[in-house]
């Protein structure tokens, strides 16, 4: 069996929340230790796709491939856009879409889900009603982590971690990934 390599979005080289988070779901999970910087393959935005044709081909080779990126706003429209992509590079690889394949939104949207200290989460909520604005989701779950853990250092991304006593990792909304990434550990 060839070594799985994950392709996210972030920057390269970076750590990222959705590098973290699937590196501590995939060791929680199936007890596989996968590297954030040997394990992940950073695509930028999910736009980028086309300007990494040829990583993905290198990859190909050597490893068995899954993309997990964002659907944003139109899982649909992202869909059609990877199979395209796919299609026109003469790649073919399984892929997920934040947060459960089906709907739109990012990696964030599971976190607020999967998130166990709801009155710390609610906070933020109600801090965008106060100023009347809806903010970030990302700097939600850094206002988040921050609360719970009483500690900024602990909220940055290079530095956040999900196997914790703040996040349930066995949440049923965590159902689909799981069972995604089920065959390949």
């Amino acid at each position: 069996m060839k070594p799985v390599m994950i392709f996210v979005e972030g920057k390269t080289g970076a750590h990222s929340t959705d590098s973290a988070f699937l590196r501590d779901c995939i060791y929680h999970w199936f007890g596989k230790k996968i590297d954030s910087k040997n394990g992940f393959f950073y695509i930028g935005g999910a736009d980028e796709l086309k300007i990494r044709a040829g990583f993905f081909g290198i990859e190909q080779l050597h490893s068995e491939i899954l993309l997990i990126i964002d659907a944003d706003t139109n899982p649909e429209a992202r869909k059609k856009e990877i199979e395209e992509f796919q299609s026109a590079n003469g790649l073919k690889f399984p892929y997920f879409l934040f947060p459960d394949n089906i709907h739109g939104g990012e990696v964030e949207n599971l976190l607020v889900e999967i998130a166990t200290n709801k009155p710390k989460m609610d906070c933020y909520v109600a801090y965008e009603k106060c100023i009347d604005r809806k903010l970030d989701i990302k700097d939600k779950i850094f206002a988040y982590v921050r609360a719970v853990t009483g500690s900024k250092e602990s909220a940055k991304d290079q530095n956040r971690g999900f196997i914790n006593e703040h996040f349930d990792l066995s949440h049923p909304s965590l159902q689909p990934l799981m069972k995604f990434l089920e065959p390949y550990f």
